[in-house]
């Protein structure tokens, strides 16, 4: 876990420094009673959220145990990224998410919503974790529960103090642009480990052929 989570945050600076920007113009913008203004803001962070995280998620999953061997020389560590790295997409709008709360003055339903999501998370653990066949696996889905939980209050709280809703078109540009590019980059890798077993030369190709994604977004 050790391994797998610091590769999955590793975008997280991006969301961050977007959040910090979030508070005051969702706040100016409740002030001002626009909320136009703030829907847009609040669309705007989802897709830079997107952009971010939907390459990084599909490269930790597609070169999970190459990545993990390179790195950290512990492959099955690469396990973790693909148990994980699907739902912590969810991660990268989350702290957005939290933002636009806190500019709209709900910080108290920042704190219920990741009350609320580890406390199930939690007790997920207990359950999954005791699981001799799950194990430290257990933990992992756990953690999944409770980011996916999370992630949800936060949207849901959202729609409902706003009227918020998802851009689905541009969501889907994205998801697909990520899917070609995940796919892409499953072949490269899959013929470039028949050429050489340089794991750098394997991992560097790979992901310079995945980089289309931005052509196509």
């Amino acid at each position: 876990m050790g391994y797998a989570i610091p590769l999955m945050l590793l975008p997280g600076f991006v969301t961050n420094s977007l959040s910090i920007a979030l508070v005051p113009a969702i706040s100016e913008s409740k002030e001002n009673n626009n909320h136009l203004l703030m829907k847009k803001r609040i669309q705007q962070a989802v897709n830079i959220a997107l952009i971010v995280g939907v390459p990084w998620t599909i490269i930790l999953y597609v070169f999970a145990e190459p990545l993990t061997t390179l790195i950290y020389k512990s492959p099955e560590a690469g396990t973790f990224l693909k148990i994980m790295g699907p739902f912590f997409l969810l991660h990268y709008f989350r702290t957005p998410f939290q933002a636009v709360l806190i500019g709209l003055g709900k910080a108290n339903t920042v704190m219920i919503n990741n009350l609320v999501a580890s406390i199930i998370s939690l007790i997920s653990i207990v359950f999954l974790a005791s699981n001799p066949e799950l194990g430290i696996y257990g933990v992992a889905l756990s953690l999944n529960i409770g980011l996916t939980l999370g992630t949800s209050l936060h949207f849901f709280s959202i729609k409902k103090l706003i009227g918020f809703n998802l851009n689905l078109i541009d969501t889907i540009k994205v998801i697909l642009s990520g899917i070609i590019m995940g796919y892409g980059g499953l072949i490269t890798l899959k013929y470039i480990e028949n050429e050489t077993t340089n794991l750098i030369v394997i991992l560097v190709i790979s992901l310079m052929i995945s980089l289309r994604y931005i052509f196509i977004l």
